[in-house]
């Protein structure tokens, strides 16, 4: 191996091949491993030293050891500054690799490439993109997978970003093919199968089956959400917030849709809208718009809005009228109200199921506004056998 100094970025599976093919082209070697345990000086003198015995030593630097600075931003300045003025010194027998250290400076990355080689890798990819990893994976491995199998995949892991990250891409992907074993031809009731215990993919499927107006799946979905912890009470509020989040903003969109808005015109509108922080106890409570740096922070992210818009998997803004989205945004803050005034584990199930028929539209809105305006909010013994 005549290139000594190496850099990867990007994904942890691309960047761990390009370790195996290095071990495997220097089969007897030593690794020394590095991070920010090790003294920067320590690691310099490590690297540029002539070793006494001519097996080759791999080195991995995986973080940017320690030096005293003043933040984060000088102790990286630091480092960055040694190991360029350490790479023209590093001897024949080590091979350097700095492992996803984010290195960007083209003066760094100028000298690695004089006695090396740079390797990016992607960390998230579009949804055709990931698509395609998924079918060439296991093609490589004489199998096939069924296309709405690897939809359901990069959807759920899309959700409200506009790209799947790698690395959980192939993490679902490995598990799945632990789980599938030698079968052949995989299915989309086998990726569900994989991902019927991960929370996030249980929220976006269940939000898709009630975009699809799927009663039964979706309180399958609310099963499989409160049965990954006991604690249900603190498992609700989570939900129901996104749940509000999600359905104000399929209204805004809804809303700007109809009033002949262009997708662009529509970002643009909700991005205005800014997230607010609270602050202080009982009366003192006060509410002020949450600062990222100097930048306010919008209240729906690009990706949370590019889901709506574009519909990816269901079309949630065809699936709601307007009548619709206003009772189940109204149902959602009465049962907000509800939980958190205090109510047992079995009303918090019934009132997540009377949601779910609210959404998917198997009752009247006269049926839900007798239940939501009653005094007794949900009675279990009052109302469950009437909305059934």
């Amino acid at each position: 191996m005549k290139q000594r100094i190496f850099v990867l970025e990007g994904n942890y599976r691309d960047r761990r091949a390009v370790l195996e093919k290095m071990k495997r082209s220097l089969k007897n070697f030593e690794t020394f491993v590095f991070d920010r345990r090790n003294k920067l000086s320590f690691v310099i003198s490590f690297i540029t030293e002539i070793s006494c015995f001519p097996t080759p030593r791999l080195v991995i630097l995986r973080e940017m050891p320690a030096v005293t600075a003043r933040d984060d931003t000088a102790r990286r300045a630091k480092c960055m500054k040694a190991f360029q003025e350490a790479i023209p010194k590093v001897p024949g027998n080590n091979i350097i690799v700095f492992n996803n250290l984010g290195l960007r400076s083209e003066a760094m990355l100028k000298k690695v490439r004089e006695r090396g080689k740079v390797f990016k890798f992607p960390s998230s990819l579009k949804g055709e993109e990931a698509r395609h990893r998924i079918m060439t994976r296991f093609k490589a491995q004489d199998r096939e997978i069924n296309l709405d199998a690897a939809d359901f995949m990069v959807e759920g892991l899309k959700q409200s970003a506009s790209e799947v990250n790698v690395d959980k891409l192939d993490m679902l992907v490995h598990k799945l093919m632990n789980y599938v074993g030698k079968k052949k031809t995989i299915r989309l009731a086998d990726v569900r199968e994989v991902c019927s215990q991960d929370e996030d993919f249980i929220v976006w499927d269940l939000f898709s089956q009630f975009d699809k107006k799927e009663l039964c799946a979706a309180l399958r979905g609310l099963q499989s959400y409160f049965s990954i912890e006991k604690e249900v009470p603190k498992r609700a509020i989570p939900l129901l917030n996104q749940m509000i989040s999600r359905y104000k903003l399929v209204l805004m969109v809804k809303d700007a849709k109809e009033r002949g808005l262009s997708e662009k015109e529509i970002k643009a509108e909700i991005g205005n809208i800014k997230k607010l922080t609270r602050s202080g106890k009982s009366q003192q409570i006060r509410k002020t718009v949450m600062m990222k740096g100097k930048d306010p922070v919008p209240q729906w992210s690009g990706g949370m809005v590019n889901s709506i818009t574009e519909g990816w998997f269901t079309d949630p803004v065809k699936s709601y009228s307007f009548d619709n989205l206003l009772l189940i945004d109204y149902a959602l803050r009465k049962m907000e109200i509800r939980i958190r005034s205090g109510c047992s584990i079995p009303e918090i199930l019934m009132a997540f199921e009377f949601v779910a028929m609210v959404m998917c539209e198997k009752l009247t809105k006269i049926e839900i506004l007798d239940v939501l305006e009653s005094r007794q909010l949900l009675s279990l013994e009052e109302h469950y056998e009437y909305i059934k």
